[in-house]
């Protein structure tokens, strides 16, 4: 599989800290620095049992990957959307970690920052799991 994650992507967070609430007049005095391994972010988040949920990853910098979620384990399917078109107005969407901007507004992202949307699909399996039609 050509794919410019590898196995799995990551993302990195960086948030300054400064010694003062007041905007006008403070200094950085360090910073925040986190990674998020995607595949360990959404293992766990589903029902052991509960199968074929296409979560698929956007961020506004342009990358896209895939995972599918078969109980409380995710496997990445890879960069790109790789949901199955015809449950497209079953879509499920947020912005990812819209606390993290100011007034949660992903505007106010800098040019730098890059805001994630997560859109949530079911698949065949899920379907059959359920057996609706």
């Amino acid at each position: 599989m050509d794919d410019q994650f590898g196995e799995d992507p990551h993302s990195v967070l960086l948030e300054q800290v400064f010694d003062s609430f007041e905007e006008t007049k403070r200094d950085v005095v360090g910073f925040i620095f986190a990674g998020i391994p995607w595949k360990t972010y959404l293992n766990g988040l589903l029902t052991a049992g509960v199968v074929g949920i296409v979560v698929h990853m956007q961020e506004t910098c342009g990358h896209k990957f895939s995972y599918l979620i078969e109980g409380n384990h995710a496997t990445f399917l890879g960069s790109g959307d790789h949901h199955d078109t015809k449950y497209d107005d079953l879509a499920r969407s947020s912005p990812f970690a819209s606390f993290a901007s100011v007034d949660g507004d992903e505007d106010d992202f800098g040019d730098d920052d890059c805001a994630y949307t997560i859109t949530v699909y079911p698949s065949d399996q899920l379907r059959e799991f359920y057996n609706f039609t």
